[in-house]
């Protein structure tokens, strides 16, 4: 038995990339990751058995979960997904996130106008970052480079993590 996480703030995320997420998990005891573009957030995690590592979200979970893994003597796979990795957690992560060409109802909620208005009348500097509403991304998911965001986790892809 095992337990995958998601915050509900990853308006990005694709099957594909939970696919991507279940496929690098190793055999029990395990533990996978996919970081935040900042590599300061846990934005999914997949552990078996369920306890095997005790989990702490919020403002830098990502390296704390790496070492809590480590010292039960479990090996990480981290994953880097770009769907995943973008979280809304402040204004700039909503002006990266409309950057982005999505059919999402978060996009489709934000494009209907008043929440979208609001946001961008009360941050100025954040103006002109809506994007076109259709999809342009690939069957990974939504490319945060081609959308001129270089995501500070690295390369798309999978690593082990050793200490």
């Amino acid at each position: 038995a095992g337990m995958l996480t998601l915050p509900g703030d990853v308006p990005l995320v694709t099957a594909d990339e939970i696919g991507r997420i279940i496929e690098a998990h190793r055999s029990a005891p395990s533990f996978t990751i996919v970081p935040s573009h900042d590599e300061g957030g846990s934005n999914a995690i997949l552990l078996s058995p369920p306890e095997v590592v005790p989990l702490r979200f919020g403002v830098d979970s990502f390296h704390p979960h790496l070492r809590a893994a480590t010292a039960r003597g479990i090996r990480p796979t981290v994953l880097r997904l770009p769907g995943i990795a973008l979280d809304i957690d402040n204004p700039q992560d909503i002006a990266m996130f409309l950057r982005i060409p999505s059919q999402t109802r978060t996009r489709a909620l934000l494009d209907e106008g008043g929440p979208l208005e609001a946001f961008l009348s009360a941050s100025p500097e954040l103006a002109g970052s809506t994007g076109p509403s259709t999809l342009t991304g690939n069957s990974r998911g939504p490319d945060l480079v081609d959308a001129g965001i270089k995501p500070r986790c690295g390369e798309e892809g999978q690593e082990d993590f050793a200490q």
